[in-house]
């Protein structure tokens, strides 16, 4: 997702959200948020006893690429 601030700025919100439960396990705003960032969370997730899936479905955004 993405949105803007008032005076224009820009800034995206990557979430990440069991489709089966819809358990929402993080998210993470930033301006840009580029690949590793997407790791980088799963790995967040994993270490706190979260279980990692087999199969992640993107919406084609720009840190999937």
């Amino acid at each position: 997702m993405s949105d803007a601030l008032f005076y224009g700025k820009q800034f995206r919100i990557l979430t990440i959200v069991d489709n089966f439960n819809r358990k929402c396990h993080a998210t993470f705003v930033g301006q840009s948020n580029k690949g590793p960032d997407v790791v980088s969370i799963l790995n967040q997730i994993k270490v706190q006893g979260g279980n990692i899936p087999q199969r992640v479905q993107v919406d084609n955004g720009t840190e999937c690429i």
